[in-house]
């Protein structure tokens, strides 16, 4: 049963990845051909995301080694800083402060769109800090309450109408 299970994971590692890849690949070269803002969002995808996603789900399920150990923790932290440079032009490709030239674009404040890409990148820390290296964030967390409650109110008059 335990040969079998293998098989199919590398099956799947195997094959599956390759798969995404290529299509990964031909899709930012023509998207890149279009000058559609998503090529770059692709790219850094399958460029940086994959590789350390593929190497992180060989050395947990093939090799079994437990989350707890530095190597995995490490690479998994790469991995979610991959995440991170991948998700940030999904964002820019997706939401944009200038008029929308290209169809699926939302146009939003620049207020707005900071904010966004500021809370993924926070949480993406938050992941890695908190779920990864456990590190208690609780004090952090109420610091950073008070601290947003503190420029909201800096904010009151510039953001009233």
């Amino acid at each position: 049963m335990l040969e079998s299970n293998l098989l199919i994971w590398l099956f799947i590692l195997g094959l599956g990845f390759s798969i995404l890849n290529v299509v990964l690949h031909e899709a930012t070269e023509r998207l890149a051909k279009k000058q559609h803002p998503l090529a770059l969002a692709l790219g850094r995808l399958r460029k940086y995301v994959l590789p350390p996603l593929g190497l992180l789900l060989v050395i947990r399920i093939l090799f079994r080694i437990a989350s707890t150990e530095p190597s995995t923790r490490i690479l998994e932290t790469i991995t979610w800083v991959a995440v991170v440079l991948a998700v940030i032009p999904l964002l820019n490709a997706f939401l944009t402060t200038k008029t929308t030239s290209i169809p699926g674009q939302i146009k939003v404040p620049n207020l707005l769109f900071q904010t966004i890409r500021a809370v993924v990148v926070i949480l993406i820390i938050y992941r890695i800090l908190g779920g990864i290296w456990n590190v208690d964030l609780s004090g952090l967390a109420a610091a950073l309450g008070v601290g947003s409650l503190v420029v909201a109110l800096a904010l009151q008059d510039t953001l009233s109408y």
